[in-house]
């Protein structure tokens, strides 16, 4: 055939060149990406992560000495905080007693309200950590991922505004109330070294 002409492939055409940039693109994008990931294990990994996790599990265990219907763990932190074994809410089952998060709350208090120093170091020591330490308790439908009003706020809270990383960890639980009533709602752990 005379007059056809056929057109040859080259090599550094405009297809080649946009390959390899999207090429060039997608493998940033997955390493960028792969960073990140390690960056959110490592933390997850950290000594603080894994304290405020140890202290939540604690906190929803049975306390040791035990709520005697009168007194707990609790009223030995200002004078015998070595006494303490568990620190923890729960009665006989994972059903938390409010009697307890009242009298810690009233022993130790916030940053807002009646904090007792003395008492928050031996709750410290109580609850086996050189970190600082916030309790957040909040009632059934007010935690919005720890922006609502807390029930209970117990130990320093002034870690918003603090140039460090906060470890903070969360769960659900199930309160015994004065009154008898069974609530649901959140605990938060948060823990910081200052």
């Amino acid at each position: 055939m005379i007059g056809v002409k056929t057109r040859k492939g080259q090599y550094f055409s405009f297809d080649a060149i946009t390959s390899i940039i999207i090429f060039m693109i997608t493998m940033s994008l997955i390493v960028t990406y792969w960073f990140t990931i390690q960056g959110v294990m490592t933390t997850n990994e950290s000594d603080a992560y894994r304290t405020a996790i140890r202290i939540s599990d604690t906190l929803v265990s049975r306390g040791d000495p035990t709520w005697d219907g009168l007194e707990s763990w609790v009223n030995k932190i200002p004078s015998n905080p070595e006494e303490i074994m568990i620190a923890g809410f729960a009665e006989n089952t994972s059903i938390l007693n409010q009697w307890m998060i009242l009298d810690l709350e009233d022993l130790v208090g916030s940053s807002n309200s009646g904090f007792n120093t003395g008492n928050y170091n031996n709750l410290k020591r109580v609850l086996r950590t050189g970190y600082d330490v916030n309790i957040k308790i909040y009632r059934e439908g007010a935690f919005n991922g720890g922006e609502g009003t807390p029930w209970y706020n117990i130990g320093l809270d002034n870690y918003t505004n603090v140039n460090t990383t906060v470890a903070s960890y969360n769960r659900i639980i199930i309160i015994n109330t004065t009154s008898g009533n069974l609530v649901r709602g959140n605990l938060q752990i948060n823990i910081w070294d200052n």
